[in-house]
């Protein structure tokens, strides 16, 4: 009982981060969309989704260094070896295709590009000391994560508010450049512990060997699905839509930060697998669903509005990503299960990791199907940016709809654990009771300025909670009681319920 009680509040510990995180990369969000024009914002995110590419790298190796931390194994000195030497290799790449673009597709400036780059470095060095952490210390992961965005947050205060610079996508990389870099201190004088692990360098070289493909070519159907907007930005020379969409995006991906929690399940999983564990993972997913994506689309036109005026049409792409990210999240648990059934760092279960594999890739091509189609009309026959930002994430949902059907068969027929369903249910349930009541009591016009849209997002969320709160203990006390007394048991600082 103590062990699962310590599983939860670690969860939520690292939850209260995310939750500060999100905090902060929300109000940064909210001063570039504020402070870039649409056309400004879209190159902005082209420029970071770009660099995402590049990053295929320190996620691979990455993915390696969570695996054999979690099992007090050593590989930091490789890890860096293999990362430097990538790191020199896509940097030439990197320059050249940015500069090709900006002399032949849509002007970006040599300014930006160098900017760009020394983004996408420091952005390598960071995720792998990070990899390192998630597999040490979920929290210590979290911290790191938490003071890179505070002092995101803090440099723009000081610049727009103290220095009062105009902000430009130059400044706003260089910031990111900077905390990343504090980041990285942070990060590097937690390794000490770390050091002292038994070295594993020649079963580190021989999992690179034989299994670097699988990580690789996962999060490279990753950045297909999740970046395409690099391929929508080149292909319409425009990236005006990516501003509407991604601002949507930036709303919605509030519903992603349940992976907080989910991280400290993962080194659970790879420790063990047991029915309780796996339930809880399901039963803590559907909670956080169920009350922040009826929140997102009741508000979602008002937390818009706070972002810039002009993003409002993007209302309806928020909708539809909003799904999409709620059926996502499900998927990404039944993922961490599935690959979480070996139990020795250098035997994975191969068969499983091709499964998922053709899943991803399969359900990638329908996504690229649909935005074909998309991309078609807007090149002929749809002018305005929102209308291709909301057929957009309809590409977005046929992935999301085909990957979860996939996975749910896959689940089941590799692990005999029973899903939740009715709890589920109970929770999706009082969500939407919520959301129905908020969408009717909410003003019916947005607000002309910030502070008025600020402010009642913060209002009409209090009231949501409460309602939400109200509905969840007639629905499942049990449950909500549980939820308190570990909160409670933590803020006194006992160790065990």
């Amino acid at each position: 009982m103590e062990e699962r009680a310590e599983l939860i509040k670690t969860g939520l510990i690292n939850l209260v981060l995310f939750i500060a995180i999100v905090f902060a990369s929300f109000i940064v969000a909210i001063m570039s969309t504020r402070k870039l024009i649409p056309a400004e914002f879209g190159t902005y995110q082209f420029l970071i989704n770009f660099s995402s590419y590049f990053l295929i790298l320190s996620s691979t190796l990455s993915w390696f260094a969570t695996r054999f931390t979690a099992r007090k194994i050593n590989i930091i000195q490789k890890l860096f070896i293999y990362c430097f030497e990538g790191i020199i290799f896509l940097s030439i790449i990197f320059f050249v295709v940015l500069y090709f673009i900006n002399e032949n597709v849509f002007y970006i400036g040599y300014n930006l590009i160098i900017l760009t780059l020394l983004f996408m470095i420091t952005m390598q060095i960071y995720n792998i000391f990070l990899g390192i952490m998630s597999g040490y210390n979920v929290v210590t992961s979290s911290f790191g994560n938490f003071i890179q965005a505070i002092i995101r947050l803090g440099l723009l205060l000081i610049i727009i508010y103290l220095l009062f610079i105009k902000i430009s996508i130059e400044i706003i990389l260089l910031v990111f450049v900077i905390s990343n870099l504090v980041a990285i201190i942070f990060f590097a004088t937690k390794t000490k512990s770390i050091r002292n692990y038994e070295k594993g360098d020649e079963k580190f070289k021989k999992a690179i060997r034989e299994l670097w493909f699988f990580p690789f070519l996962t999060f490279l159907v990753g950045l297909f699905v999740f970046y395409d907007s690099v391929i929508v930005a080149l292909f319409l020379a425009n990236t005006l839509p990516l501003a509407y969409f991604r601002t949507a995006i930036i709303i919605v991906n509030i519903v992603n930060y349940i992976q907080a929690l989910l991280s400290s399940f993962y080194k659970k999983y790879l420790e063990t697998i047991n029915e309780y564990n796996a339930r809880l993972g399901f039963k803590i997913v559907s909670i956080y669903l169920s009350f922040t994506v009826p929140l997102i689309i009741a508000l979602g036109d008002i937390l818009l509005a706070i972002l810039r005026l002009d993003y409002i049409t993007s209302y309806y792409a928020l909708i539809i990503l909003t799904i999409v990210f709620a059926i996502g999240n499900f998927s990404h648990l039944l993922t961490l299960l599935i690959q979480a059934k070996e139990k020795e760092t250098e035997e994975l279960n191969k068969e499983n990791f091709f499964k998922l594999l053709k899943i991803d890739i399969f359900s990638l091509f329908i996504q690229y199907a649909v935005l074909a189609i998309v991309l078609f009309l807007a090149k002929n026959y749809i002018q305005e940016p929102y209308l291709i930002a909301f057929l957009w994430s309809f590409a977005w949902l046929s992935n999301s709809i085909n990957s979860f059907i996939l996975k749910y068969k896959l689940f089941k027929e590799e692990l005999n654990i029973k899903i939740p369903l009715r709890n589920i249910l109970k929770y999706t349930v009082s969500g939407i009771i919520s959301g129905i009541v908020l969408f009717i009591l909410k003003p019916k016009s947005i607000g002309i300025t910030f502070i008025e849209n600020f402010f009642n997002a913060i209002i009409y969320s209090f009231i949501y909670l409460i309602i939400f709160l109200i509905i969840f203990y007639f629905i499942d006390k049990k449950t909500l009681y549980k939820i308190f007394l570990i909160l409670f048991k933590e803020i006194l600082g006992k160790k065990s319920f």
